[in-house]
């Protein structure tokens, strides 16, 4: 018998099978890498893609906006690089009373001060208030035009004030867009409702029961109006800098990105199948898949990333067996 241990919540699931009936357990296996996270971090900084370095940016007094993700990434060690970008700008003049810590909620819920905390580390949390986006909120956006596809471009108010937009966050496989990360932080992170709503309807077929396009998918762009309407909006918004980071499997960051929003998030995406592609050599009649634990699991929303990543190593007609704790129940609806 064999036996698996697999993340639930805030723990873990043990999962038993029969050696004769278990076809393998899908994980990656990445070398270790002789750099610290910090030094990841500022190898990154140091060498942007497609602009200067932030410090070559910013001038002494300027205001800085700073998007940050929700609650339900907080796996992306925040509290690693955020302080190194953070110290880059005041060492350049621009004090931490000038800068604005944006989370980047889109349709989720608000966060406690608790899971502030969480996000961007204690010693942070004491020098800087997060506003949450309200996508809702009655004069909370600002409008800046339309794409190509008519969908209304409605941004922060407070993140389009400021003298320089930085956006942060993590690159990764997303089953909708392709990957996750770069322009995601700014639609659906800080876009008004009516924006969000009109870009992911792009992720449906045009037919009325045609379920989700071809084209959405995982690890792809090409040809993904969804994506491409994302792409259009960002433009809009001008952002000045992204830094992304790419986690390794063992929860740690493995590569850092950091320039042009566009620019260095193409960089960060290429860097992706090399660290989460895995061949699957034969398709299983069940596969048990994990969502990766809190906050990863927080709700079933989230969880529906699993369902995408597993439903590739189950054949058709096979079953399809997530674990995932849900504690928040199905998600952004549970939380209106």
């Amino acid at each position: 018998m064999k036996t698996v241990k697999m993340k639930y919540g805030q723990g873990a699931l043990e999962v038993s099978v029969r050696e004769q009936n278990l076809l393998g357990v899908i994980e990656k296996s990445v070398p270790d890498l002789p750099l610290t996270e910090e030094q990841v971090v500022e190898q990154a900084l140091d060498g942007p893609i497609g602009t200067p370095r932030l410090d070559q940016l910013v001038k002494p007094g300027q205001t800085v906006a700073i998007v940050v993700s929700d609650m339900t990434r907080a796996w992306q060690r925040l509290p690693v690089y955020l302080p190194l970008l953070l110290k880059r700008l005041n060492d350049a003049g621009v004090p931490d009373a000038n800068i604005r810590l944006i989370c980047a909620l889109g349709y989720h819920r608000g966060l406690t001060r608790e899971e502030h905390v969480r996000i961007i580390g204690e010693p942070l949390a004491q020098r800087f208030q997060i506003l949450d986006h309200d996508c809702q909120a009655p004069d909370a956006c600002r409008h800046l035009g339309e794409t190509s596809r008519g969908t209304p471009v409605w941004m922060n108010k407070v993140a389009m004030e400021a003298d320089h937009l930085v956006v942060t966050g993590a690159c990764t496989y997303h089953p909708f867009v392709g990957f996750s990360g770069g322009r995601k932080s700014l639609l659906p992170g800080i876009a008004g409702f009516e924006t969000i709503q009109a870009n992911h309807r792009w992720v449906l077929s045009d037919t009325v029961g045609g379920g989700q396009r071809k084209e959405a998918r995982n690890g792809n762009v090409a040809g993904n109006p969804a994506h491409e309407d994302m792409m259009e909006a960002a433009a809009l918004v001008r952002a000045s800098f992204l830094f992304n980071v790419v986690i390794g499997p063992n929860g740690m960051i493995r590569h850092a990105v950091a320039g042009a929003w566009d620019k260095a998030h193409e960089k960060a995406c290429a860097l992706v199948p090399d660290l989460y592609g895995v061949p699957i050599p034969e398709l299983g009649d069940l596969t048990i898949a994990s969502q990766g634990g809190f906050p990863k699991d927080i709700e079933f929303y989230q969880t529906g990333k699993a369902f995408y990543h597993a439903l590739d190593s189950v054949k058709p007609g096979g079953t399809l067996i997530v674990l995932s704790e849900c504690r928040e129940g199905l998600g952004p609806l549970d939380a209106k």
